[in-house]
């Protein structure tokens, strides 16, 4: 139910509709594309590598009814634009997915590219707040740890994800640190894909 909660108010905050075409970016066994599908009616299309997750994914789908709403396919989200094609999407979302990208500019630049113009790309973000120290041995501690436990590559800051959605085009709309709710280290940014900055397609 707490998780639920949060792809609820991810869902409510991108304005997600029946009908819309969303891309669930690194969907793992497509537990939220499921649930925000059954809550919006948006049809939710998960991009993930690994084939054993996708085999669970379809299935589970298949048990819960919802294959009309939800499918499946199997890419590389560093490379999005070359499985799905430019502006496919009306909406992108990741909850705690593309922080296991090599940097945030990369994959921000494929989602961008995937959405259509005046889309909507909201991301749960594992990040570090502006009061992390780098030099403060307790918080490299923290950030190694998070990092051991969640298979993350290294922990980037808040800073870091700001400016790699402002640099390929992105506008921001909404972040707030959900460490002062329940899911500590959490980045929530709802963006909104700039209609000029898509005109050089």
């Amino acid at each position: 139910m707490n998780l639920s909660r949060h792809e609820h108010y991810l869902a409510k905050a991108m304005n997600l509709k029946p009908g819309m075409r969303v891309l669930d970016v690194g969907c793992g066994i497509g537990g939220p594309a499921r649930e925000i599908a059954a809550f919006t009616d948006a049809h939710i299309t998960g991009v993930n590598n690994n084939d054993y997750q996708l085999q669970r994914a379809r299935m589970h789908t298949k048990k819960a009814g919802l294959e009309h709403l939800v499918d499946f396919r199997k890419g590389d989200f560093m490379n999005l634009s070359e499985t799905f094609g430019e502006a496919q999407f009306d909406a992108v979302y990741a909850i705690e997915a593309t922080v296991h990208a090599p940097n945030f500019e990369g994959i921000y630049g494929e989602i961008f590219k995937v959405l259509k113009p005046g889309g909507v790309f909201g991301v749960y973000e594992w990040v570090m707040t502006d009061k992390y120290d780098a030099s403060n041995p307790e918080h490299k501690k923290i950030a190694h740890g998070i990092e051991l436990g969640d298979g993350i590559p290294e922990m980037r800051n808040y800073e870091n994800a700001r400016n790699a959605l402002k640099k390929v085009g992105f506008q921001i709309d909404h972040e707030e640190d959900l460490a002062d709710r329940e899911l500590l280290g959490c980045l929530y940014a709802a963006t909104t894909a700039n209609r000029p900055l898509f005109s050089h397609r």
